[in-house]
């Protein structure tokens, strides 16, 4: 879990440890919110990728 990850470096670095819980009510009033990370496939061949993205795609768009 992220919070008890969050609360562990907390803990390394201040000598204080919290609920985890508490570590979401926390970040809350720090403004970070939830993240999804991005998947990427892993046999994803990077050329391929940015060839697409930068010569096929850019034909592609409508007029």
């Amino acid at each position: 879990m992220t919070r008890q990850r969050v609360n562990s470096l907390i803990e390394r670095i201040f000598d204080v440890s919290y609920d985890p819980t508490q570590v979401g009510l926390i970040l809350k009033k720090l403004g970070w919110s939830l993240q999804k990370p991005v998947k990427k496939a892993r046999q994803q061949d990077k050329q391929k990728v940015e060839h697409c993205r930068d010569e096929v795609l850019p034909g592609q768009k409508k007029s």
